[in-house]
């Protein structure tokens, strides 16, 4: 894989960690998102998947030599994409929607 695609991957990653997370809790002040995933999306959640973009910033610039970080980048996103699959299983984004 070429250095540049790993580069833009992992600062994709963390620019949509840290933008999703203000963009949609506004700033940590969202009250119906912690509501619905009272676990994962609390505040506490939010600011930690903010910390994880800032760690996927970090390894863009660290250039080579960290495919064990990258694997454990993977099963992150791995983790949180069954999460929010249960979590769909389970509600309605509609609802949500509507309550925001």
């Amino acid at each position: 894989m070429k250095k540049t695609l790993v580069r833009n991957g992992f600062i994709a990653a963390g620019v949509m960690n840290i933008g999703g997370v203000l963009l949609f809790s506004r700033v940590f002040t969202n009250d119906a998102i912690a509501e619905a995933d009272p676990v994962v999306m609390s505040n506490f959640g939010l600011l930690m998947i903010v910390v994880w973009g800032l760690a996927y910033l970090g390894a863009a610039m660290a250039g080579t030599g960290i495919k064990w970080l990258a694997g454990a980048f993977a099963i992150e996103k791995f983790v949180y994409v069954v999460a929010w699959l249960l979590w769909l299983s389970n509600n309605n984004l509609g609802a949500l929607y509507a309550k925001d």
